[in-house]
């Protein structure tokens, strides 16, 4: 009997793993962020894929440290180093990095859940088994730091999973895009977790209003001034698991 449980309890804990997939990051300086940081985006996210690509493009406040402890950890996660020099071109490094039929492309401030409020790994695998998937859409749900929620779609980021081909990259150096089709439409929601609206703010004036000299003069977001208040922890990530 006890052996019997044993292995409904391991069977139960074994994650949704969407087959041929790799998800491809790029990251700079997520050692914390509105979402927890790159460790914990790394425990929701890399057990789910076949393998995992994550690209550090110039961290300075210690990601890069914690991912070399993360590739040891899990053995289907790749890191590599490149300096960053446009978004476009950081993301093509890491799809070009890819081995397998599909690309799945997050940020570390972003989320699929497991658990709660939905599944979304098994309802991606049970989508991917029966639909020929070439380009996809999520649907986007911003989470502000006071409990606000702000859905949308049809928006040109959120094509995010698509045929590892080389017609699918990237365009645009700053404000980056695949220009394509958007596809099927997924019905589940990528969560992208914001900082305070004081966060959010200085996010705006320090980093995004200066991106393009910021990638000239090679400064990664922990060394600007106020770069600890948009990357703050926002508490509704406890929310969803």
């Amino acid at each position: 009997m006890q052996q019997w449980v044993n292995k409904m309890t391991s069977k139960e804990v074994r994650p949704t793993i969407l087959k041929d997939t790799t998800l491809c990051m790029i990251v700079r300086d997520e050692k914390m962020n509105p979402a927890g940081g790159i460790e914990r985006f790394a425990a929701a996210h890399i057990p789910h894929v076949e393998e995992a690509v994550i690209v550090d493009t110039g961290s300075v406040d210690g990601t890069r440290e914690i991912l070399e402890r993360l590739e040891s950890q899990y053995p289907n996660l790749r890191v590599l180093d490149r300096p960053f020099d446009g978004y476009s071109n950081s993301r093509n490094f890491s799809l070009d990095q890819s081995r397998t039929k599909y690309n799945l492309v997050l940020d570390a401030d972003e989320l699929l859940t497991e658990k709660s409020p939905t599944n979304d790994w098994e309802d991606l695998k049970e989508i991917m088994e029966e639909v020929d998937i070439e380009m996809t859409a999520f649907l986007g749900l911003d989470i502000l730091a006071d409990g606000r929620e702000h859905r949308y779609s049809s928006c040109p980021a959120l094509r995010r999973l698509f045929l590892n081909e080389r017609k699918y990259r990237y365009l645009g150096e700053v404000w980056e895009r695949i220009p394509a089709d958007f596809g099927l439409f997924l019905p589940i929601e990528l969560k992208h977790f914001r900082p305070t609206l004081g966060g959010s703010e200085n996010k705006h004036s320090s980093w995004d209003d200066g991106i393009t000299q910021h990638i000239r003069q090679g400064r990664a977001p922990a060394q600007t001034n106020d770069s600890d208040s948009w990357k703050e922890y926002n508490f509704e990530r406890d929310k969803f698991i």
